[in-house]
């Protein structure tokens, strides 16, 4: 898969500051009270709530052979943990800028972090499943994403590396997915 080593070579940089992000940090290290796992996850709601439309229209609109692919918004996976967890989905007021995703080869880009980021989903499983752990039997409610991911990330990788393969033919399309992937990972980072 050479369009996969390409653009994580190209996003590396802007994966490992998201791996730095303090709530993440905390949440693996296993010191984050589950007030802080709230807020976390209204983070999150918020960034997909602002990125799934779009996301959503760009495939409709852009991707004409899927193989199989369909995009899944996160948004109400999260409202519902949300819910489970007692929390607001109410979405904040100034957002970070999203890339630009009305081009094919970016929205692509987009898919590559989305999509990659539910192979990490056990390891952040099982480290929310402590942070709740500390509250109430109800909380572990708040799980719904984290299992979602985990569950059908290895076939949605499957099926967004056939995407790539396919609509990142040529040096210029490759370098906007790079383009549009790190601009995303930097907006999830200033969220």
């Amino acid at each position: 898969h050479e369009v996969q080593r390409q653009l994580r070579d190209a996003t590396r940089d802007a994966h490992a500051a998201l791996h730095g992000v303090a709530a993440f940090a905390s949440l693996l290290a296993g010191d984050m009270t589950p007030g802080a796992y709230r807020a976390l996850m209204q983070r999150l709601h918020d960034f997909y709530a602002t990125l799934d439309p779009r996301l959503e229209r760009g495939c409709a609109e852009l991707l004409h052979d899927r193989h199989g692919f369909s995009y899944a918004p996160r948004a109400p996976r999260l409202a519902a943990d949300l819910s489970a967890l007692g929390a607001a989905t109410t979405l904040a007021g100034e957002r970070p800028r999203l890339p630009d995703l009305t081009a094919r080869a970016s929205l692509l880009g987009a898919l590559y972090v989305v999509e990659g980021s539910l192979l990490g989903a056990s390891v952040l499983a099982r480290a929310a499943a402590r942070v709740l752990a500390q509250g109430d039997a109800q909380a572990a409610a708040g799980l719904g994403y984290w299992t979602w991911s985990r569950r059908v990330a290895a076939t949605r990788w499957q099926q967004t590396l056939g995407l790539l393969q396919v609509g990142l033919a040529t040096p210029r399309d490759l370098a906007s997915a790079g383009d549009a992937a790190r601009g995303l990972f930097a907006a999830l980072h200033a969220w």
